[in-house]
């Protein structure tokens, strides 16, 4: 089964491809999107197969999950 939500949290020494890879994997467990996180600029991506876009909310979601980005960044 397939995790509900996943969401990204690159450190400092993530590469673009390493943490675009492990979306890649969360995509191939089953999970339709995914979210990535950058502490450091407070800012987020949602990433779907073959699409990453920047996040212009201040939600984090998945299905009928919602947790504030403020929350996911404490």
């Amino acid at each position: 089964m397939a995790p509900a939500l996943c969401i990204g949290i690159p450190s400092p020494e993530d590469t673009l491809p390493n943490t675009m890879d492990r979306m890649k994997d969360y995509f191939r467990m089953g999970l339709p999107t995914s979210s990535i996180v950058d502490p450091i600029g407070l800012s987020g991506w949602v990433a779907t197969p073959g699409r990453f876009e920047e996040a212009l909310e201040t939600v984090v979601r998945a299905a009928e999950i919602e947790i504030p980005l403020t929350e996911v960044l404490a």
